[in-house]
């Protein structure tokens, strides 16, 4: 996995590469995670991600409505 990692980072962005990691997806995820800072999350689907975040916004938004058992029973 280092030999692939050190290739994705001396790549140059193209068709080519694009296409490779179309087919391998955990060569995609590597890439992401490898050149987060360049890349992002450029390889995600947009539609996952954007589902993602509104879910976790919809779990932490109800997590912050719910009282705490123990504040419920009086406690601290």
């Amino acid at each position: 996995m280092a030999r692939l990692e050190t290739a994705l980072r001396d790549v140059k962005p193209s068709d080519a590469l694009r296409d490779l990691l179309a087919e391998h997806p955990a060569a995609s995820e590597l890439y992401e995670n490898t050149l987060y800072e360049v890349a992002g999350l450029c390889r995600s689907p947009l539609d996952a991600s954007v589902a993602a975040e509104q879910q976790a916004r919809a779990v932490i938004q109800r997590a912050m409505q719910t009282p705490r058992e123990s504040s419920a029973n009086g406690q601290s």
